[in-house]
């Protein structure tokens, strides 16, 4: 990586009005290391409502976000995580990233803005992560972490490699925010998780 941390890719056409996935390696005094990869990906506004009579229902702009998703893992195999990170090339970062080392250590997080069941854009990624969720075993009703016109939906999403998996982690998303009788009690419209992993 030439920047530690550093951006994903930024000149890629896919993050032209979003965030850009912000990516850092550590590396613990016992010699273990670890990608974190944080993203914030495009809004789901212009959406239909989950009880509209738009048929097929609007998910936009889902073109977005797919792309989003395959600069960040799954794209090409063109560059290397160790080469320049801000260069036009360094596609699919994640699996570049499993190809130099199967048994790499990744955390990626954030607010991707979609439902994980949306397999247009999740398969991909699925393939090679695993949703923490399901490591960790946590119930299906409390894996929301947002509340839209009185639906509980997850947004956020937090996915791990073969290796932190098979170490075992623990996981719970915090209904602080989903909770509040008023909005004026929330301290964020999207609720806080929290979790524990093990990288040696």
């Amino acid at each position: 990586m030439s920047f530690n941390p550093g951006r994903i890719d930024p000149t890629n056409e896919a993050f032209t009005i979003s965030r850009k996935p912000l990516v850092a390696h550590w590396q613990t005094p016992g010699g273990a290391k670890l990608f974190t990869i944080n993203v914030h990906f495009s809004s789901k506004g212009g959406s239909s409502s989950t009880q509209g009579d738009a048929r097929p229902p609007v998910n936009s702009p889902i073109q977005a976000r797919i792309n989003q998703f395959n600069a960040t893992a799954v794209s090409s195999l063109q560059a290397s995580p160790f080469g320049a990170l801000n260069d036009r090339n360094a596609q699919s970062f994640i699996q570049t990233i499993l190809a130099a080392d199967q048994q790499a250590n990744i955390v990626l997080a954030g607010d991707f803005n979609e439902f994980i069941q949306t397999r247009a854009v999740f398969k991909p990624l699925t393939d090679i992560l695993t949703s923490i969720d399901e490591a960790a075993n946590v119930p299906e009703v409390e894996r929301y972490s947002y509340v839209f016109d009185q639906n509980s939906q997850q947004l956020d999403h937090v996915l791990i490699s073969n290796a932190v998996k098979e170490r075992g982690v623990e996981f719970e998303h915090i209904h602080i925010n989903t909770w509040t009788s008023t909005k004026a009690g929330q301290i964020s419209d999207h609720d806080p998780s929290v979790g524990q992993i093990r990288v040696c």
